[in-house]
C-alpha cells in the first residue's frame, strides 16, 4: 500500500475537494480521529511537502501540494481504489474501458474521467471526431473533449464527484495546470 491508512484518509479529503484548506482540527474532526494523532501525521506530511501549510495566527491551514510527486502518488492511489469500486458496480463501463484501452493509441486518448454521471474522454484534437464516432458507448452520457475543452470543463466541475478511469497522473497534471483558477472559483477556508 502507498502511504499508510491514515495518510490515505487524510489525502482522501483532498481527492474530494482539490481546493480545500483544512486546519488540523478540521481534519481530525472530519476523520473522527484524536487531534494529537492527526497533528503528528499532518506535520509529517507537511515536512515531506505532501501538504502545504499557510500560517494564520497561531494555527495553520493545510492544502494539497500538487508540485509534490508523493502527493500525486497518494491522490492517484485513492483514485485507483475508487476506480476499482466504481467499475465493480458498473460492468458496462468496465467493458467500454477495455475497448478504450485497446484503441487508446489509435484515437490518441489522453485521459478518461467520470464526473457527475458523465463519462469524459480526453483525446487529441485531431482524433476527436473519429474517437467520438468509433468509441461512444450506447447507454452512457459521454463527452469527447480535446485538452483545452477539458481544462475549461474542469474549472467548473473539478470539485464534483469524480472517478479517474484512465491516466491518473495526467489528470493531476490537468488539475495542476488550472489550480489557480480552481482556487479562485471554488476555494473555501474551513
Amino acid at each position: 500500500m502507498v502511504g499508510n491508512t491514515l495518510e490515505q484518509e487524510i489525502i482522501g479529503l483532498y481527492n474530494a475537494d482539490m481546493t480545500a484548506a483544512y486546519s488540523i482540527n478540521e481534519i481530525a474532526t472530519r476523520l473522527k480521529k484524536k487531534y494529537p494523532y492527526i497533528n503528528k501525521k499532518v506535520s509529517r506530511l507537511i515536512e515531506k511537502k505532501v501538504l502545504n501549510k499557510t500560517v494564520i495566527g497561531r494555527s495553520y491551514l493545510c492544502s494539497i501540494n500538487l508540485d509534490c510527486d508523493e502527493a500525486i502518488l497518494l491522490l492517484s492511489y485513492n483514485d485507483m481504489e475508487s476506480k476499482r469500486e466504481f467499475l465493480g458496480k458498473n460492468k458496462k463501463l468496465a467493458s467500454f474501458l477495455d475497448h478504450l484501452d485497446t484503441n487508446k493509441k489509435r484515437f490518441l486518448i489522453k485521459a478518461c474521467v467520470f464526473i457527475n454521471d458523465v463519462l469524459i474522454v480526453v483525446t487529441d484534437g485531431s482524433a476527436l471526431a473519429l474517437a467520438a464516432q468509433a468509441l461512444k458507448p450506447k447507454s452512457q452520457k459521454t463527452m469527447f473533449l480535446d485538452e483545452d475543452m477539458f481544462l475549461s470543463y474542469l474549472v467548473d466541475h473539478a470539485n464534483k464527484d469524480h472517478v479517474v478511469l484512465y491516466s491518473f497522473e495526467r489528470y493531476y497534471e490537468y488539475i495542476k495546470e488550472i489550480e489557480g483558477k480552481l482556487r479562485l472559483k471554488h476555494a473555501k477556508i474551513v
